[in-house]
């Protein structure tokens, strides 16, 4: 055991050293592209004055000049890193990110060769229309997270609104297996947890970690998913034991990633860095939710 995690530390040193000279590279190469077309436009300018060429046509043509170099050379690794305009996400701190790349890559080879062959054989099993209940179920089940966290935002007709999809889903709906508030009332859920809550007092996003099993998170929807989980979630008040909490866990989420498997296969198979098009997505998603 001690060797297998001397051999992948030894993995990740190597392979920082490998992406940080690379990306050296590049980065020299750019400069040197930059310099020789500076060179360039100086001595463009040079033989224009000398040939009396008018200082307006000049003027354009640098204008047009600077905003073709600029598309062409731009640095490549400032949209790479951030994923994005969004400040937040390129100043998320992730000082764990080599063991972060390792549960990431662990991750990514458990779905591919084990879950997503089990998700494959649920969908063929479970028709779409009752997974979609099962869904509507679950959803109803952790309508409380929801009115909490909006109320606490005073969010009150948010609130309001998940209230009464509870109340008419659980009965007309039975039990939730059906969405009748959103069909027939159009009330439509209001997607609120703790960890929002606290992104909208202000409470930053921490570092960035990377979960066994349950992936991408942040210290402060970390956070928040342990209030929600741990005490708003009224399932912990059922008396559940050990064996019918990780029965009804499991059923969630197999059902839940019957929805999103393929997007989630197409992310590990063709993205160039499956962990940065998954941090980046991640991040890009909470901090739209927090913004709303």
């Amino acid at each position: 055991m001690a060797h297998a995690r001397l051999f992948f530390a030894v993995l990740f040193v190597a392979c920082l050293m490998l992406a940080g000279c690379g990306g050296s590279q590049v980065k020299a190469e750019v400069e040197g592209e930059r310099a020789v077309t500076e060179s360039v436009r100086s001595q463009a300018d040079t033989d224009g004055v000398a040939a009396g060429v008018d200082d307006e046509p000049a003027a354009q043509f640098d204008d047009e000049f600077d905003e073709e170099f600029d598309d062409e050379f731009d640095d490549p690794f400032a949209e790479e890193e951030g994923g994005g305009d969004d400040s937040s996400i390129t100043e998320i701190a992730d000082p764990f990110e080599p063991l972060n790349r390792g549960t990431t890559w662990v991750n990514n080879q458990l779905f591919l060769y084990i879950l997503n062959p089990l998700v494959k054989g649920y969908r063929f099993v479970i028709p779409e229309p009752a997974r979609h209940s099962i869904k509507n179920f679950f959803t109803n089940i952790t309508t409380p997270v929801r009115v909490v966290s909006a109320a606490l935002q005073f969010k009150f007709e948010d609130a309001t609104t998940e209230t009464l999809r509870f109340i008419t889903n659980s009965t007309v709906g039975i039990f939730g297996l059906f969405d009748v508030a959103r069909d027939y009332g159009g009330l439509s859920k209001k997607d609120e947890d703790m960890g929002q809550t606290l992104g909208h007092y202000g409470v930053g996003n921490g570092f960035y970690f990377v979960l066994p099993l349950l992936g991408p998170t942040t210290l402060r929807d970390g956070v928040g998913k342990l209030v929600d989980t741990f005490i708003i979630d009224p399932t912990n008040y059922l008396g559940f034991q050990t064996l019918e909490n990780v029965v009804y866990v499991g059923a969630d989420k197999m059902n839940a990633l019957s929805f999103e498997a393929d997007s989630i296969e197409a992310i590990i198979k063709q993205s160039i860095d499956p962990y940065l098009t998954m941090k980046n997505g991640y991040l890009q998603l909470r901090a739209a939710k927090v913004a709303k």
